[in-house]
């Protein structure tokens, strides 16, 4: 749902960013066991991170991430429910 396309752009536009928001990704799908919560967040944490350390990327990251959590809206819904599905290792 374009978590993975906004996660490439990042490492495009700072790679930095883009790896402190893999390593967000992985350990809250690692605690958590919800892929698309780890999405969501990592999406927030990329606008907040390039807010904090780049000049310039901050409004081009905002849109990637408003569309990320727009295409996750039912998996919220299904969040708050309590039915998302875990991921399994």
């Amino acid at each position: 749902k374009g978590a993975a396309t906004m996660l490439g752009c990042m490492l495009g536009l700072s790679f930095f960013i883009g790896l402190l928001c893999i390593v967000i990704w992985v350990a809250i799908v690692y605690v958590l066991k919800y892929a698309s919560l780890a999405s969501i967040v990592s999406a927030i944490c990329a606008v907040i991170l390039s807010f904090l350390f780049s000049k310039g990327i901050s409004f081009p990251v905002f849109l990637i991430a408003a569309l990320v959590i727009w295409a996750h809206r039912d998996n919220l819904q299904r969040l708050k429910d309590g039915t998302e599905s875990k991921i399994s290792f």
